[in-house]
């Protein structure tokens, strides 16, 4: 038979957990009205970055790495995907690295062009050394895509670009 004190610690984990789940239906239903509402641009900020800081800064880390994956994941709309991908690629402080390589892996697994190229945008990104062996361990079969995964992957290693050159097939 449980305690006073643990019913009391119980019912304030199953307010914190409603709590940070009905602010994570919040911060999607607008992430994604934001994504809809306006193309995702190169150095132009995008008002789903600041609804992406909101929901790093206020949702438990794990639990905000789970969401955007799932998000991320969920290629019923691949656009959409691509889209928020890019504006994840922005932050540099989301997530961990490991979590960045799953991720960045997973996605290069997806049919879509548009997605892949937004994991190797999102990767470009966010820098880390690490992700340099998630891309060069996918077999890209689009040309100008496998140019510039090798390309990047060059890059995160700290190696010249210039000659990073892939002819079509």
């Amino acid at each position: 038979m449980r305690t006073t004190r643990q019913n009391v610690a119980s019912q304030q984990d199953q307010s914190a957990g409603a709590e940070v789940s009905g602010r994570m239906a919040r911060l999607e239903a607008a992430l994604l009205n934001a994504i809809g509402a306006e193309p995702v641009e190169d150095g132009i900020v995008h008002p789903a970055e600041q609804i992406l800081d909101e929901a790093i800064r206020t949702v438990p880390a794990s639990a905000v790495e789970k969401w955007l994956e799932g998000l991320i994941l969920d290629t019923r709309s691949p656009a959409t995907s691509a889209a928020l991908l890019r504006c994840l690629g922005r932050k540099r402080d989301v997530g961990t690295v490991q979590w960045r390589g799953r991720l960045v892996r997973e996605v290069l697994r997806k049919p879509d062009v548009e997605l892949r190229d937004a994991a190797v945008q999102a990767a470009e990104s966010w820098g880390d050394a690490e992700l340099a062996t998630v891309l060069r361990e996918h077999n890209e079969p689009v040309w100008w895509l496998r140019q510039y995964i090798a390309a990047v992957a060059q890059e995160l290693e700290g190696q010249d670009v210039s000659r990073a050159q892939d002819q079509p097939r």
